[in-house]
């Protein structure tokens, strides 16, 4: 409820209370049904000192009220209808201080198999109010914004990237611009800041009115914080999956999650393979998440080994490669953080490692050139590849179901998103298939 609604209620209290603009019928005798009666001065003097009491109470409710608001910013808050009716006014739009939007994003919270669907959530955001998204990059397989360096934009990773760089709002923005073309616009013309918080572990310096503790509801009348400024950008400290629920449902409409990679890395996994002499995708691949506190890394690595002769039970290639796809590497600068962090505190994880590489696993950084992964514009375009990879294998065994209760998955893998975007994304091919424990 806004802060003009409250104040009609407060209004109302007073009527309560005996405050009306207008004295109540039968009280001061203009009223017809109380012509005839005749009230004594004694109880008239009650009356008025009701009244006054009355006023008195009203007054501390209206200020209570205003106080309150003050205080959290919630008068600057309001329904996304309300924003969408501010960004779609054909009057404010034929303003020149009209402001174009721009939503720009600090950090993401998650890795690939989350921000695949949060890019897209924020796509939705700016669908509504006619915003442009900042393309973020990539950094150690998580998104950041783009000036931090020279990381790899997302449109470098996803294909479907490029058709939001098209403009098709009602105003004739694209719903995504590179960070370059936006560091250009805004050096051409006025802008205004405007900190917006959608983060689930909550905001910063929240005394401050440039921040909003949402994610609903959104700001109300956004325009009055570029106040003559020609762009307003939206500065999202960080942003995690799903911010915009309220109690578990959606509040706008999300885009598509992305799913198509660039055709380039493609491309790189086909001349990867080509060089081990693996042809016609003729290869199987069990991942390891190796990310459980006190794990017995041999022991698990001996479990894989298991794995592998189930699932080449029955077959008829007794020689089909098997690829490991894990978190455990021995170049430590490829690993993700928690993955490099317990395998530093237990050298027995790169001894496990090398034992499956005697047995004839392949990985694929052993796969790879050195010249090939010091070209890597990120580490994180290593899980591009292993994904792609497990879309194209024959066989795929992971660990992803909870009933795996007793089974080796549970004592050696850490069942995370990534291994569930990998099942969707054989099946997204095609490959329907896929061992969700480890056989």
């Amino acid at each position: 409820m806004g802060a003009p609604q409250l104040l009609l209620h407060s209004e109302r209290l007073i009527a309560l209370s005996g405050t009306s603009t207008h004295d109540s019928p039968g009280l001061d005798g203009n009223d017809e049904s109380g012509a005839d009666c005749v009230t004594p001065k004694s109880h008239q003097s009650e009356q008025k000192k009701f009244r006054k009491l009355g006023k008195l109470l009203g007054i501390i409710v209206i200020v209570a009220i205003l106080t309150y608001y003050q205080i959290f910013n919630i008068s600057f808050i309001s329904t996304a209808a309300e924003l969408v009716h501010l960004s779609h006014s054909s009057d404010d739009l034929g303003e020149p201080n009209y402001p174009r939007i721009w939503i720009n994003v600090s950090s993401f919270g998650e890795g690939i198999s989350k921000w695949r669907h949060s890019v897209p959530q924020l796509l939705g955001f700016a669908k509504l109010i006619n915003a442009t998204l900042v393309e973020p990059c990539m950094k150690g397989g998580r998104l950041i914004s783009c000036n931090k360096g020279l990381s790899p934009p997302l449109s470098f990773v996803f294909s479907d990237v490029d058709s939001y760089m098209i403009p098709t709002t009602p105003i004739g923005v694209p719903l995504m611009a590179t960070y370059n073309a936006f560091r250009a616009h805004l050096q051409h013309a006025t802008s205004s800041e405007l900190k917006f918080c959608l983060s689930l572990v909550g905001c910063v310096n929240k005394t401050k009115n440039i921040y909003f503790q949402t994610p609903m509801p959104f700001i109300h009348n956004i325009s009055r914080y570029a106040l003559g400024s020609d762009n307003l950008v939206l500065n999202i400290p960080a942003y995690w999956i799903n911010a915009f629920q309220v109690n578990g449902s959606e509040t706008i409409e999300s885009e598509p999650a992305f799913n198509t990679f660039h055709h380039q890395h493609d491309e790189k996994v086909t001349e990867i393979l080509d060089r081990a002499h693996i042809t016609n995708d003729e290869f199987a691949i069990i991942q390891w998440r190796g990310e459980i506190a006190n794990m017995d890394y041999v022991k698990c690595a001996t479990e894989i080994v298991s794995s592998r002769r189930k699932m080449m039970s029955g077959s008829s290639n007794i020689s089909l490669p098997f690829i490991l796809m894990s978190s455990i590497n021995q170049n430590l600068n490829s690993m993700w953080r928690g993955a490099k962090e317990m395998a530093l505190q237990d050298a027995s994880s790169f001894e496990a490692l090398e034992m499956l590489k005697k047995k004839g696993f392949l990985k694929l950084d052993h796969l790879m050139t050195e010249d090939e992964k010091k070209s890597l514009k990120d580490h994180g375009i290593l899980a591009v590849y292993e994904l792609i990879l497990a879309a194209r294998s024959q066989r795929f065994a992971t660990c992803t179901r909870r009933d795996c209760r007793g089974h080796a998955c549970q004592k050696c893998n850490y069942r995370g998103g990534f291994s569930e975007y990998a099942i969707d994304y054989r099946q997204s091919k095609g490959k329907n298939a896929s061992d969700t424990c480890w056989p």
